[in-house]
């Protein structure tokens, strides 16, 4: 009889023990800290990024992300970049999320930055010799080729006699070289030549304006480069095509002045950088890949879409 007094005790004990963890566990839940996440990119306050950082900022709240963009300038060397990046790892990022300003000897310092934080890059194609870094990938070969097939649907196929004038932004980028080449060979094949091709500064701007009437079509294989066509031609009648999502491309396809643009879908691929990274981050056995980035054809006819109203005016 003593004995199952005792055991009924110790019932009692047990349970009033359980019934207060189980009270203080609801008066004081546990917080589970966010990702610590920062975005290093080559200037970082070009407008074709806006797309690309509303798609970043949906994911870090939808995955528990603390986003740090950083502000950037347009980097000159590789090791700028580089010093910013260092930088970020030492106030406590534990992810990144790059664009490399230029594509070739990136190896030793990607490998390093790696070994210290997981990484996703954006927009760029650099030596990866390391498994553990995620991209999110465009085919440039391709956008390229579906600039040059705007252009000549609008001449039945045919471009010679046209005189085609390029902004192609930083070539020292694998991808922009890719895209440009895949648009020359197209054009070529076409009958065309390309009479003139720069990177899309202010002083190419200016050059490109001595050469009218002689240029009668611009093409730019970035936003900025795209923007530049748009100044260049300043309401003279040419045709414009190119690669971009900006508000001024955007703006510009409104208005007609320009033809037709590939858009990138810069939306997503900032959205599924942070979801791919903070996976990885929170599943040490997840493995990083290369995720391909899809682009839209969009024209004055089909620019009223839904579809395109949603990526060209970021109605998510």
């Amino acid at each position: 009889m003593r004995n199952e007094w005792w055991f009924r005790s110790l019932l009692l004990v047990l349970g009033f023990a359980s019934l207060l963890l189980y009270g203080m566990s609801i008066q004081e839940p546990q917080t589970i800290q966010p990702y610590e996440v920062s975005v290093v990119v080559d200037n970082s306050t070009d407008n074709r990024w806006n797309y690309v950082y509303a798609g970043m900022q949906q994911a870090a709240i939808d995955y528990n992300v603390q986003l740090n963009i950083v502000a950037t300038p347009s980097f000159q060397t590789l090791q700028e970049q580089e010093e910013t990046i260092t930088r970020e790892l030492e106030n406590g990022a534990k992810g990144l999320i790059l664009q490399y300003m230029q594509s070739t000897g990136t190896s030793d310092g990607l490998s390093a930055f790696a070994k210290q934080a997981q990484i996703e890059l954006i927009d760029t194609d650099v030596e990866r010799s390391i498994t553990n870094v995620g991209i999110q990938q465009v085919d440039h070969h391709l956008v390229g080729t579906s600039v040059a097939s705007e252009l000549l649907i609008r001449h039945q196929g045919n471009a010679q006699g046209l005189h085609i004038a390029v902004f192609t932004g930083n070539r020292g980028k694998k991808g922009m070289e890719e895209a440009y080449q895949a648009f020359e060979y197209a054009i070529q094949r076409a009958g065309g030549t390309i009479e003139w091709v720069a990177s899309g500064s202010v002083e190419d701007v200016t050059a490109l304006r001595m050469k009218f009437p002689q240029v009668d079509v611009l093409v730019g294989l970035t936003s900025s480069a795209l923007d530049a066509c748009v100044d260049a031609a300043n309401g003279l009648n040419v045709e414009i095509y190119g690669v971009g999502c900006s508000d001024k491309n955007v703006y510009a396809l409104d208005e007609h002045l320009i033809t037709s643009i590939i858009a990138l879908d810069d939306y997503n691929m900032g959205y599924q950088a942070v979801c791919d990274l903070a996976w990885r981050m929170g599943n040490h056995l997840a493995q990083a890949h290369a995720e391909p980035i899809g682009y839209s054809i969009v024209n004055w006819n089909n620019m009223y879409t839904e579809a395109n109203q949603r990526k060209l005016y970021l109605t998510k």
